[in-house]
């Protein structure tokens, strides 16, 4: 969790910790080697960590951001500027537009993620602050096992770029064998090497972004499993007092608790903390405490919406970018793959299967954008469906005040995920992507049959 300096510390000694700065310490880590977020955290006596631009860190992602940029340019003036024909990639003079595409795809989405670092941290903090808020609300910690499965995310990712990095210098490398390149010396997929390097930089920011909307996601499952408990409270309620006859307020914690089937703080006669929604669950309490809960969730909900309007604008034009180079490497490698596959008389099998590789890479980068943001989608929608269902029971005069409050704030207030207002990050984008290039394929083999792209 990150805290600016002018956040103001509360006790920390009944109240439970957020946990949101331990879930995403390895990808804050993994980019912090990266140059994408450059802060530097402490650690305050009371345990809460502290978020500040650091100068270094940053002055360190720019050479690094600039040592990749001019490298990759050097590389591609190396390879091309004794004509198309003696390139380690190129097959045809038309390929020379592709491959620059390709190589400024990938450079711009990285200059763009590291030069923006600074403006992003400024609406990110904002962000893990409300997250860190929510958590404290529901006094519910996230799963241990949400680092674990970050980890392992984090490690089956970079090690399939790595993977791929690889073969693909290797096939590149038998590929060239093949052409007559002997008089040349600098030419050879060490021209393209910066590449794969950046494609790591590019692959731990994109990870970034979905493991922090999965981090969201989670205070939203959180938020429906407690909304769902205080309607389960309040189903007991109305049985004990409609078809058992007994009082709730005067019964005893023992007679409710041999009635209740889903409520496990039932045993509890005291309540620890207050200030907790989870807490106020026992059906001694729910008669005069479902209104302050509902009043409690409310107040998570919107805190949630305000975490999700920051991590828009903080990630909005970096995630513009790294769309439109998604779609044009799902146009890009497509290419590669129909060349070769156009002349298997001097193509390599090697290069052929690369291809294929890529393009799986590249449908798992839209992957990580869609996915988390369709999770919390799906939760936003359970939320309506729950209260539209408490709406129906038979509530106190205040808690139906405030479903009421519930249920219009879900109407008016609907969760969006977007770049820049441009398109959603949603399912509908993959349909939107598979359509375009189901249009565009047919008149790229029909180029290619015809000589006009090769």
């Amino acid at each position: 969790m990150a805290w600016d300096g002018k956040q103001k510390v509360r006790s920390t000694k009944n109240a439970a910790k957020s946990d949101i700065f331990d879930s995403l310490a390895p990808i804050y880590h993994m980019s912090k080697i990266c140059g994408l977020v450059p802060v530097q955290f402490t650690q305050d006596e009371n345990g809460r960590y502290r978020g500040r631009l650091s100068f270094p860190i940053h002055i360190y992602g720019i050479l690094l951001m600039s040592g990749f940029v001019g490298a990759q340019i050097w590389g591609l003036y190396r390879d091309l500027r004794d004509g198309w024909r003696s390139s380690t990639r190129l097959s045809s003079e038309s390929g020379i537009t592709i491959t620059c595409g390709d190589v400024y795809a990938v450079i711009s989405v990285v200059i763009v993620s590291i030069l923006g670092s600074p403006y992003r941290w400024k609406y990110l903090n904002e962000a893990l602050n409300k997250v860190a808020d929510v958590d404290e609300r529901l006094g519910v910690q996230t799963s241990k096992n949400l680092r674990r499965v970050s980890i392992l995310v984090i490690i089956l990712s970079i090690a399939y770029i790595v993977t791929l990095g690889a073969i693909d210098f290797l096939s590149w490398t038998l590929a060239t064998e093949t052409k007559d390149n002997k008089g040349f010396g600098d030419k050879g997929p060490i021209n393209y090497s910066p590449l794969h390097f950046m494609y790591v930089v590019i692959m731990i920011f994109e990870l970034q972004y979905a493991l922090i909307m999965f981090n969201v996601g989670e205070r939203f499952l959180k938020m429906n499993k407690v909304l769902k408990n205080i309607i389960m409270t309040n189903l007991v309620i109305q049985y004990l007092r409609k078809d058992v006859g007994l009082d709730v307020s005067n019964a005893t914690l023992s007679e409710a608790s041999q009635t209740s089937l889903i409520i496990p703080n039932f045993s509890r006669i005291r309540i620890r903390r207050k200030n907790k929604i989870s807490d106020i669950c026992s059906v001694k309490e729910c008669a005069w405490g479902a209104w302050k809960a509902i009043d409690h969730l409310i107040t998570v909900h919107w805190t949630l919406c305000d975490s999700i309007h920051n991590i828009n604008r903080a990630y909005g034009g970096v995630i513009l970018t790294s769309m439109i180079s998604c779609l044009v490497h799902l146009i890009i490698t497509p290419y590669f793959l129909y060349i070769e596959v156009y002349r298997n008389n001097n193509g390599s099998i090697g290069v052929l299967i690369i291809q294929v590789l890529w393009t799986m890479f590249h449908i798992y980068r839209l992957l990580l954008f869609v996915q988390p943001c369709h999770r919390i989608t799906v939760e936003v929608e359970k939320s309506g469906v729950l209260v539209s269902q408490a709406l129906i029971q038979k509530w106190d005069h205040e808690a139906k005040k405030r479903l009421d409050m519930f249920s219009l704030q879900l109407l008016h207030r609907p969760v969006k995920f977007t770049a820049w207002g441009l398109f959603s990050l949603d399912r509908t984008l993959i349909t939107s992507v598979m359509i375009f290039l189901t249009f565009y394929t047919p008149f790229l083999l029909f180029g290619i049959a015809n000589g006009i792209f090769l």
